[in-house]
């Protein structure tokens, strides 16, 4: 009787082989099936808690953005504001009237 040698079973197999064969016959055992499923429940409900925290940090990070870009264009619309009411009065009149009689005049600070 001629033996076999288990190296020569496995020639020609790739890992990948081995890996899904083994899967395979695994989880064809109850007791396998069982502590595997434990596992992958432990592995999902990981994934679910990693996900719902990255979903909290991009709601965040986006509130914080859009009160940075709100803030932003409240100064630019203030200074816009005040550059239409100093500059332009200041443009059109290049010297103020000596006597103003009846008019009340507003400075950019009385607005």
């Amino acid at each position: 009787m001629k033996l076999i040698r288990p190296e020569a079973l496995l020639e020609g197999v790739s890992p990948w082989g081995l890996l899904a064969a083994g899967l395979i016959i695994g989880t064809s055992l109850p007791v396998v099936r069982k502590g595997l499923r434990g596992l992958f429940v432990g592995m999902v409900k990981g994934v679910l808690l990693v996900g719902d925290e990255l979903q909290g940090m991009a709601q965040k990070t986006t509130r914080e953005w859009s009160e940075l870009i709100e803030q932003a264009k409240q100064e630019r619309n203030q200074k816009i504001h005040q550059s239409n009411c100093c500059g332009e009065v200041s443009d059109l009149v290049e010297e103020p009237p000596k006597e103003v009689s009846g008019v009340v005049a507003a400075t950019c600070s009385e607005v």
